[in-house]
């Protein structure tokens, strides 16, 4: 139709020759978007340091999986908390309420959730809604209902289901590795 507006005709020739040139062609210029596609994926993710060749990761290096701080979006604001300021967490459904001194900061976790990204040789659970840092311990009260006092003067809930463990980890020093 194009060749017609200008006057000339296009001899297409034999249709299994062309129809496989054409297919050559298209199957080439797929393949090269690709390509290129990947590289330029590649390069950036090496940029930005993300990406590493396998050989130059060491083999006997474990990753610390424990988090150091978190940032907690609160009141239009961002706040870095650092995990050694925490004394405990409590939760509230999909939340948790982490409690540093004066201050509570919410965040959108699990306690099971958090309970996996905390060192368990300074956090334990002691409750079903609670987290403590057993470092913040000073009492635990067994006479009327069952909890611990910090040095906040905080009071937090505990579980007879967590006590055996609890009292085992209180004889232990914090940060002993035996838990």
């Amino acid at each position: 139709m194009m060749w017609a507006s200008v006057g000339e005709t296009y001899r297409f020739g034999s249709i299994g020759w062309e129809l496989s040139f054409e297919m050559r062609k298209d199957l080439l210029v797929y393949i090269g978007i690709i390509a290129c596609l990947y590289s330029y994926r590649f390069i950036l993710t090496r940029l930005q340091g993300e990406a590493r060749f396998l050989a130059s990761v060491p083999a006997t290096t474990q990753p610390n999986t424990y988090k150091n701080q978190f940032l907690v979006k609160m009141l239009n604001r961002e706040y870095l908390v650092r995990v050694d300021e925490i004394n405990w967490v409590s939760s509230a459904s999909n939340y948790v309420l982490m409690n540093c001194g004066e201050r509570s900061y919410p965040m959108r976790f699990t306690l099971s959730g958090l309970a996996d990204v905390l060192d368990p040789q300074v956090f334990m659970r002691v409750h079903r809604t609670a987290i403590v840092n057993l470092s913040r311990i000073t009492s635990l009260n067994e006479r009327d209902e069952l909890n611990l006092e910090l040095s906040t003067g905080e009071r937090v809930p505990v579980s007879r289901t967590y006590l055996a463990e609890l009292k085992k980890a209180l004889v232990t020093p914090v940060g002993s590795g035996q838990v």
